[in-house]
């Protein structure tokens, strides 16, 4: 199935600057890879026409992705 994409919304982080990926565009990504997400799975979290950045998947309640900054690629730079 390749990379698993999700849409995130970097203006909505708790306290720890986990990006809680509880928007629409979020959701209907996670919905496209119900089948194999889970705690820990590596991920590439993405604004579209933006940037993107690797991370991991944790759940609390709500999935939350845990950006690695190190890894941002900005869409101009692709």
């Amino acid at each position: 199935m390749g990379k698993i994409r999700i849409y995130a919304d970097f203006n909505s982080c708790d306290e720890q600057d986990r990006v809680m990926l509880n928007t629409v565009g979020s959701l209907r990504d996670l919905e496209k890879y119900k089948a194999v997400i889970k705690a820990g799975a590596p991920v590439v979290l993405y604004v579209p026409g933006e940037f993107e950045v690797s991370g991991t998947l944790i759940f609390e309640e709500i999935w939350k992705g845990v950006p690695d900054w190190s890894t941002i690629l900005y869409e101009d730079a692709k």
